[in-house]
């Protein structure tokens, strides 16, 4: 006959195993309990893992398009915006100018409406939004247009020398 018997050490061991498993078991209930989410996303999804991962990274990505078209949409309003002020600068240049040909208005006043259309069209050419200038090409960080009229204007010297060296007197030549 034989007798098999179960030695003391190994239901101590067996028993304290279970014990830290369950302690261990506790913990993760309690994540769950206080989160709402399962504790190991991995384990409860298995196989399915991978995909779930994927569906977070396609997430993250589709709302850096979100935030990405927003700021597009504000670049394009604010241009729409500017484009709409050019035209009726434009066209009340325009008016001014029919006026002078026609005879009804002295060249002083066609004079400041050139110089009031210039000043208005270089504040809307200037536009900028989140730091970046709207009519400045690829370098958006450099004003696309200097003040013609500032003190030391690279532009208005270019034009009066252009203009002493076509016509031989200058802009304020009484003759």
């Amino acid at each position: 006959m034989k007798a098999t018997a179960v030695s003391s050490a190994a239901i101590s061991n067996a028993m304290r195993y279970q014990q830290m498993r369950m302690q261990s078991d506790l913990v993760k209930a309690t994540k769950e309990s206080t989160t709402g989410k399962v504790a190991d996303v991995g384990l409860a999804l298995g196989g399915r893992t991978t995909q779930a991962v994927t569906f977070q990274r396609d997430l993250d990505r589709l709302n850096g398009i979100i935030d990405s078209n927003a700021l597009v949409a504000a670049r394009l309003t604010s241009t729409q915006d500017a484009l709409g002020q050019l035209s009726d600068v434009a066209q009340n240049f325009l008016s001014a100018l029919t006026s002078a040909v026609s005879g009804d208005s002295s060249t002083s006043i066609t004079q400041q409406a050139g110089a009031s259309a210039l000043q208005q069209m270089t504040g809307i050419l200037n536009t900028s939004v989140n730091g970046e200038y709207l009519f400045a090409g690829t370098n958006t960080d450099v004003k696309p247009v200097d003040d013609f009229t500032a003190a030391g204007s690279p532009a208005k010297a270019a034009f009066d020398a252009s203009f002493v060296a076509y016509f031989g007197f200058t802009q304020s030549d009484p003759a």
